[in-house]
């Protein structure tokens, strides 16, 4: 026996009946019969993004089989602004950077042949590591000053993202509304 919680999208011209009757079909055909038999509509909002909708029914979900409905902005299909494509271009080369710094500064370029363990004090082989983690406590071997510039390649991308988001939300005219359902069921 299992449990899944499942997350559908739907066009916005869709009914509540017509997306509850969907939800109860597929709780049926997938489950034991157990799981989501309605669906409630938890707020009239139209949300920004697929991603506040998945917060949002996220924070009201009582994890009792309840099945939420939210609307939401859908931007598949809405072509790139020219700004749009600047910022991903900036993604694809900070990532590459980013694994070009991973790969030039792994544990196992170092040219001793025994690395230590900061947090445990193991002497380890270097040879013998299969990542860049203490096999014995977890921690990551490489250098603070390593590690604090991969997360700030990582802080980067976020904060492009984030402009990408805002670009997306001043081009709300040419998105659809969807529909975005979560509901649960025992398999």
């Amino acid at each position: 026996m299992g449990h899944a919680v499942m997350h559908n999208t739907y066009p916005a011209t869709w009914t509540l009946k017509q997306i509850t009757d969907d939800v109860c079909e597929t709780v049926r055909r997938n489950g034991d019969h157990y799981g989501t038999d309605r669906v409630r509509i938890s707020t009239e909002k139209v949300f920004d993004t697929y991603d506040d909708a998945m917060a949002h029914i996220e924070r009201v979900d009582r994890h009792d089989y309840d099945g939420i409905a939210v609307k939401y902005l859908d931007f598949e299909g809405v072509e790139d602004s020219k700004k749009i494509k600047e910022y991903r271009v900036k993604i694809a080369e900070l990532v590459k950077k980013k694994d070009e710094y991973i790969k030039a500064h792994s544990v196992h370029k170092q040219k001793a042949a025994f690395i230590g363990c900061q947090t445990c004090g193991s002497k380890l082989n270097k040879e013998r590591l299969r990542g860049e983690r203490c096999p014995l406590c977890g921690t990551d071997l490489r250098a603070s000053s390593t590690l604090d510039r991969i997360n700030s390649f990582d802080a980067r991308v976020k904060e492009i993202d984030k402009k990408i988001t805002q670009e997306r939300r001043e081009q709300k005219s040419k998105a659809k509304v969807r529909w975005l359902v979560k509901y649960e069921y025992h398999c």
